[in-house]
């Protein structure tokens, strides 16, 4: 299929060009640079939700015309925009291409997993490994990655993702996420629109959430 600039595949697939490019820069989307402009395929765009689906189960394909959902370019067809333009890829079961990216509901009838589940298994793999990683769809409707290290002081990591808006409570939730499974950060920094960056002194065990069971 055509290159298409990461903001045609934004537009085609619900994702912000913000998450598309920093995938872009660490090799999980398969794309690359034409005179210093991030360019891709919506083939390997799909290729991408369909692994992110795999890293945050309740992420899925759906098609906004009929309804289906499907997760990987085999599934779908692909569909003309006409002289000039780049075929999409499209409904495997309408042949529509207009599709995106969408929560499923969790057992509770909740769109979303939640994020102190995200955030605690996380933390719970960083306590085994050194470093644990979760990606959900939050209850805020908005995709959130979390990156968790363990050391002599915990970092932790966020990137929210609204489709390139910035919400300035974001910093503030996040933090009190931290609070109830680490503790208060003893250091925070942020970058507008999607990353929060927190430092926290490791806890005592008699204080530890995670290790508790409490939630």
């Amino acid at each position: 299929m055509d290159s298409i600039s990461l903001q045609d595949a934004a537009r085609y697939t619900g994702l912000s060009p913000q998450t598309l490019k920093i995938q872009a820069e660490r090799g999980r989307l398969e794309a690359r640079k034409v005179g210093g402009v991030w360019v891709t395929t919506v083939d390997e765009v799909l290729r991408y939700v369909a692994t992110r689906r795999r890293n945050a189960s309740d992420v899925v394909v759906i098609c906004q015309e009929c309804g289906r959902t499907f997760t990987t370019p085999s599934d779908a067809v692909p569909v003309s925009m006409g002289v000039g333009f780049p075929d999409v890829l499209g409904c495997p079961g309408c042949g529509s291409p207009s599709w995106g990216v969408a929560a499923v509901p969790d057992a509770g009838g909740q769109y979303g997993h939640r994020l102190e589940a995200a955030l605690r298994g996380a933390i719970e793999t960083a306590r085994e490994t050194g470093v644990g990683e979760a990606a959900v769809n939050d209850a805020t409707n908005a995709f959130v990655r979390v990156r968790v290290l363990s050391g002599e002081q915990w970092w932790v990591e966020f990137d929210v993702d609204r489709d390139g808006a910035f919400d300035a409570r974001d910093a503030e939730r996040l933090k009190d996420h931290l609070g109830t499974f680490l503790g208060k950060p003893t250091s925070s920094s942020s970058h507008p629109v999607w990353r929060y960056e927190f430092t926290i002194g490791q806890p005592a065990p008699d204080r530890d959430p995670v290790r508790s069971g409490s939630s």
